[in-house]
């Protein structure tokens, strides 16, 4: 150690007088230096981290609205009136109207037995108000013990963080005492003022300082040409990888050019025969005009000159001959048309696949300039380093002689030092080893009384999630049951969904409707006619607001609003393998303008089953259980890409497939969250990346 130090600071002198002599070197060589000490001290303050995640693993928190919805088909209707059904069967108790009566949109045109559902209703509230005085006393309790909890953290009369502080110190004590032996000897071997090293300094300063020179000046040459050589190895390896590349890409390209030039003569060959069709039906239509003139100028001629044989015969004839030819043109018609509509089709399908080839034409077009480029610029830098390595080569034979005449002096000089640097090295290994060991107990302790701390925020953590629980207990207990049947009493009284004329009763006061109730005449206007699966009945009701969509006119939202849900299924048509069983809807549209609809057009149907506006989401898989509560891992900032998993209690509202809906104490806007709990913990540390992590391992 001491060998290698002196050599150093010899080293040291001679590098600083030619440093004088160049200032504006010595300017350069002081901030790599000091940049290098910034990013070495960087990295050891930094957590260490073996987790890697992708960006596309992380979300950031922001408010939104969060929508469960159904997705069906329907068709464009021209409707001028509307069935009401009952949406519960239930028995009828009311009926309001009679054909004939006028009725305004929202009017109570019948009424259901509803005395079941109020009964239902008046025990779920009286069940919920006795319920809520027992949580009442539960949640007092559970305040209180956090209460304690928190108070115990704070004034540090925790007894488990009380224990970890007293190990802290004595442990603490002990290793400053180990460090300070350790550190004051190695000091002394350091800094060569022990007895030993100042009688050995004079005799190696000068041999030692020659080898270490040396050595270190031939190690840079050598690992300056190892280096160059990999570099210059890799760069022409790159370029031969990118030939190969470019050879592909090429080939690619010549590909789609054939494909494109074969498309154009097919759209060419197709439009053709079409037109030809075409003119052939023209012209069966013009023959067809023609005898048809000629047969009226016979008619004129026959009633001029009377009931004459011979014209009547020849009407007959040409009777005869339109009658053939109109058949024949309606047979032509029917093929002309089909075999256009095909031609068309394929034509379309091509001028697609056109298109398609030429975006990937423009793509790998830029793809064999990039690979050009970076072919050429590979072989470049491998030229260069080439040429660089040859001059360095010389350089490297001159330092090796002077390293093995500097070595060979010293070694003669070292011989004599081997033991008693030996026995130094053994007492300093005996007192870094005391000393490790007074550490090591020092960082147990030091995590102990992390863990401490962290049982102690837990525990209050705990507490605060068990208040937090019990209180929603308390406000929302057997509401979402109330919520139900609070709607199912509404949905008791049959209501007009749109204003018109009453021109059908087919509902009985007593008996439970299978059809519908009445039928409402309305103005003509343009309806939806849809449907829905079995299992969502129960979720789609007279008012559930719908989402319109259509190919014929992209871009295009249309709002509507369901009028009325069949109370029977829909029949299957015959030889239907689909065994999903159908209730047919009518839903209006509620936008003004419906100049862009048609009838029988096809349109996409979303029904809003339910929706949460203004509150966090994640994704579903984000959130998990633990313990019968809900949880989502945050990340907390550690800087330099680096962040700390926390376990983060919710409460989780509307979810669906794709996303859950969240809120708790602590959740802020941008806040990370990972979109997924598998493989991580509480406390892990990661390192945040934006390549993919098959990526980083290779």
């Amino acid at each position: 150690m001491g060998k290698i130090g002196n050599s150093l600071k010899s080293f040291g002198k001679k590098l600083g007088s030619f440093i004088g002599r160049h200032k504006i070197l010595s300017i350069l060589l002081g901030i790599v230096l000091l940049a290098l000490i910034i990013n070495g001290v960087m990295r050891a303050l930094r957590p260490h981290s073996d987790l890697v995640v992708t960006k596309n693993q992380i979300v950031s928190l922001e408010y939104k609205d969060v929508t469960n919805a159904v997705n069906e088909t329907g068709s464009v209707v021209s409707s001028d009136s509307v069935d009401v059904y009952a949406e519960k069967q239930l028995p009828l108790v009311a009926l309001h109207v009679k054909e004939g009566d006028v009725v305004e949109k929202g009017d109570i045109i019948a009424e259901l037995d509803a005395r079941d559902i109020k009964q239902q209703i008046a025990q779920k509230e009286a069940a919920a108000a006795a319920q809520s005085k027992s949580l009442g006393a539960q949640i007092s309790a559970a305040k209180n013990r956090l209460q304690e909890a928190i108070s115990g953290r704070k004034n540090g009369t925790n007894p488990g963080i009380q224990g970890a502080n007293s190990s802290l110190v004595a442990s603490f004590d002990a290793y400053k005492q180990a460090k300070k032996v350790y550190e004051d000897y190695k000091k002394s071997l350091d800094e060569g003022y022990h007895p030993e090293l100042i009688a050995e300094k004079s005799e190696r300063e000068n041999l030692s300082y020659q080898e270490s020179f040396g050595n270190v000046k031939y190690t840079q040459l050598r690992d300056d040409l190892e280096k160059n050589a990999q570099k210059s190895m890799n760069n022409r390896s790159w370029a031969g990888n990118l030939d190969g590349e470019i050879t592909r890409v090429k080939r690619q390209i010549d590909s789609i050019n054939k494909e494109l030039s074969n498309l154009e003569a097919l759209s060419a060959e197709t439009s053709s025969n079409i037109n030809e069709a075409q003119g052939a039906l023209e012209s069966l239509n013009v023959k067809k005009a023609d005898l048809e003139k000629q047969l009226i100028d016979l008619r004129l001629r026959k009633a001029e000159s009377g009931n004459n044989p011979e014209i009547s015969q020849k009407i007959q004839e040409l009777e005869s001959k339109i009658a053939s030819l109109e058949k024949e043109i309606n047979k032509f018609t029917g093929d002309v048309a089909k075999k256009s509509s095909a031609g068309q089709s394929e034509i379309y399908q091509w001028t697609q696949r056109e298109h398609e080839l030429k975006n990937q034409l423009a793509k790998l077009t830029e793809d064999l300039a990039r690979f050009q480029g970076d072919r050429d610029k590979y072989l470049a830098e491998a030229d260069a380093l080439d040429k660089e390595r040859e001059e360095m080569t010389k350089v490297a034979r001159t330092s090796k002689m002077e390293l093995e005449k500097a070595h060979t002096d010293a070694q003669l000089s070292a011989d004599k030092e081997v033991k008693n640097a030996k026995a130094r090295k053994d007492q300093l290994k005996t007192y870094k080893q005391n000393m490790d060991v007074a550490k090591n107990a020092y960082d147990e302790a030091v995590k102990a009384l992390e863990g401490a701390k962290v049982a102690a925020d837990n525990e209050i953590s705990n507490l605060r999630d068990g208040v937090n629980q019990a209180q929603a207990g308390k406000n929302n207990m057997d509401q979402e049951e109330i919520k139900f049947l609070t709607e199912s009493l509404d949905q008791t009284l049959i209501k007009a969904p749109v204003s018109g004329t009453v021109t059908q009763v087919k509902a009985k006061v007593g008996q439970t409707p299978v059809e519908a109730l009445v039928r409402v005449e309305t103005v003509n206007t343009l309806r939806v006619d849809s449907h829905i699966k079995e299992y969502n009945i129960n979720d789609v009701h007279v008012g559930t607001k719908v989402i319109l969509t259509s190919d014929a006119v992209e871009g295009e939202k249309f709002v509507g609003e369901v009028l009325s849900v069949a109370p029977g299924p829909e029949e299957k048509m015959d030889g239907s393998p689909s065994k999903d069983v159908y209730y047919k809807t009518t839903i209006s549209i509620k936008d003004t303008d419906m100049s862009k609809l048609a009838p029988g057009m096809t349109v996409r149907v979303k029904y809003i089953l339910s929706q949460e506006k203004n509150t966090f989401s994640v994704p579903t898989d984000a959130v998990f259980e633990r313990e019968n509560k809900q949880y989502v891992l945050t990340l907390k900032d550690l800087g330099k890409d680096q962040f700390k998993i926390v376990l983060k209690p919710v409460i989780v509202g509307l979810s669906n497939d794709f996303e859950t809906s969240i809120k708790g104490e602590g959740l802020k806007e941008k806040m990370k969250v990972l979109t997924t709990s598998q493989g991580y913990g509480e406390g892990q540390v990661i390192t945040v990346t934006s390549e993919p992590k098959e990526e980083q391992d290779g």
